[in-house]
């Protein structure tokens, strides 16, 4: 697994940001990537969704952005199946979201996914059971079929001239296309399902999730690792199964939300046995990806009494969404193509570009640009999908859309932590904080610039590699003069998170 760069790019890419996008609402994305240091962003627009989330975090307190981001899959879940976005440039695609959450055991990974799915499974049981009531009606209709097509076929058997036969051939293929159809549930949550269970499931009802707060289920199932699908999925693309008994059988307009909760070792043994083929075929690029804090060792209760108000509100939101797409589908209807405003497009093509720049060598992006090449899709996704659930069929303001260009900001660095590994200039800068880091703890509170270029570790003796180290670290690394002598110290910023960084570095 790569390892987990503990230095940090977020002056330098704020300072592209303020100077590459003329327009003064991005200084909001300023607070995206200084939240980054400090905890998950917060959302003003997406006030339903927003409140939701906080009541999750207080009741559980689990790490914010694995309860975001679970929400967020479940709403995209609800969500895929009503609407469709038009992208600024006219691309027309779906909403459905790809999300990675890496949490250790004990993060409550599955009390908080089971608290955002409980209104899907409901509507699913709902669902089975008018299935199950149904099948005696079939069951009546399919045997009078039978004894219907029995008859015809003993009369074609003793047909006694060609005008007969043919008219009784008509007949039996005219009954034949009016066989009776099994009743068949809609379901639309799938967790450690196989390929052909999956694609079948579709067949029936083309809005499905495949989720789970296991991942190892979903990393080592079939279904998952259906690499082609999958990417076809997310783009909207019809796929083809060929099965030897049946031959091929399309799968139109299908839509499919992954949610992957998984921990962090697991994951990594993925990584080495399909990560690289998985990243090849484009497949990680399309995911939203978060690897949160642990809050453990902080979650103490202050009160025994928990409120789950606003998940009500949640849920009423989200059955009203879900039951919409089912009916609508029954009845033969198209998706709704969401528009973004004009502010919102001019927003999201200045930030087009912004990514589009980074890409470039030397660029923020420059080593991850599968995923930047995916960004700005999936800023659009996010918007759509949040700004439907808040507002329903309005255009997207650009509120909304800031709103998810700050969450992707958030997760692409999340991404690079997670799938790149350290430069040169990195891994320098993380032996020169454990260098520094062991002189804290033994009571050294700053050192001098002068002995770190003379004394300190040799990757960073030299002036302008000691320069670039300290530019990483500066969210936990101060430095400063002090009677004519610049010295270095622990940042004040940086000591409430001193453990969790430790543990990050040895754990490498």
């Amino acid at each position: 697994m790569p390892g987990y760069v503990t230095g940090s790019n977020y002056p330098k890419i704020l300072y592209k940001l303020e100077n590459l996008i003329v327009n003064k609402d991005y200084i909001k994305l300023q607070r995206s990537f200084i939240s980054a240091q400090q905890g998950f962003p917060i959302f003003s627009n997406a006030k339903l969704f927003s409140m939701a989330v906080n009541e999750v975090e207080d009741n559980t307190q689990a790490p914010r952005p694995l309860v975001y981001i679970s929400a967020l899959s479940a709403v995209s879940l609800a969500v895929q199946g009503v609407i469709d976005v038009r992208t600024p440039i006219g691309q027309v695609t779906p909403v459905s979201l790809m999300t990675l959450v890496l949490g250790d055991s004990g993060e409550r990974k599955s009390f908080v996914q089971d608290k955002f799915l409980k209104i899907f499974r409901e509507i699913q049981s709902e669902e089975i059971e008018r299935s199950n009531k149904g099948l005696a009606a079939y069951n009546l209709e399919n045997d009078v079929w039978l004894e219907k097509r029995r008859q015809l076929v003993r009369r074609l058997a003793r047909a006694e001239d060609a005008s007969e036969s043919e008219e009784l051939r008509k007949c039996l293929i005219c009954h034949e296309e009016s066989r009776p159809h099994v009743p068949s549930a809609i379901r639309f949550l799938y967790k450690d399902s196989t390929s052909p269970a999956l694609l079948s499931g579709l067949q029936i009802y083309p809005y499905a999730g495949l989720i789970t707060s296991e991942g190892k289920e979903i990393l080592s199932g079939r279904a998952f690792n259906d690499l082609p699908k999958q990417n076809a999925f997310w783009s909207g693309e019809n796929v083809v199964v060929d099965r030897v008994s049946s031959g091929s059988t399309h799968i139109s307009n299908a839509r499919l939300t992954v949610g992957i909760m998984v921990q962090g070792d697991l994951f990594g043994d993925y990584l080495k046995r399909r990560g690289e083929e998985a990243r090849a075929s484009g497949l990680w690029a399309r995911f939203i990806v978060a690897n949160p804090k642990s809050t453990r060792g902080n979650r103490f209760i202050s009160s025994p009494e928990q409120s789950w108000t606003a998940m009500d509100e949640f849920d009423r939101r989200i059955k009203e969404i879900l039951e919409k797409g089912i009916n609508g589908y029954k009845c033969g209807e198209g998706r709704e193509v969401l528009e973004f405003s004009r502010e919102a497009s001019i927003a999201w093509i200045n930030f087009f570009n912004f990514v589009e720049r980074e890409i470039a060598p030397g660029g923020y992006f420059d080593r991850v640009a599968d995923h930047a090449s995916k960004l700005a899709d999936n800023v659009s996704r996010v918007a759509a999908v949040l700004s439907y659930f808040e507002f329903g069929s309005v255009e997207i303001s650009k509120e909304s859309l800031l709103d998810a260009i700050e969450l992707c900001l958030w997760c692409s660095t999340e991404f690079k932590l997670l799938f790149t590994s350290p430069t040169k200039e990195e891994r320098a800068a993380e032996t020169l904080l454990l260098w520094l880091y062991e002189r804290f703890d033994g009571g050294v509170t700053k050192v001098r610039m002068s002995d770190l270029q003379n004394h300190g570790p040799n990757s960073t003796r030299k002036k302008v590699d000691l320069e670039i180290a300290l530019d990483i670290l500066s969210d936990k690394i101060d430095v400063w003069r002090e009677d004519g002598v610049k010295y270095v110290g622990v940042s004040t910023r940086s000591k409430s998170r001193r453990r969790y960084d430790d543990t990050k570095l040895k754990g490498r």
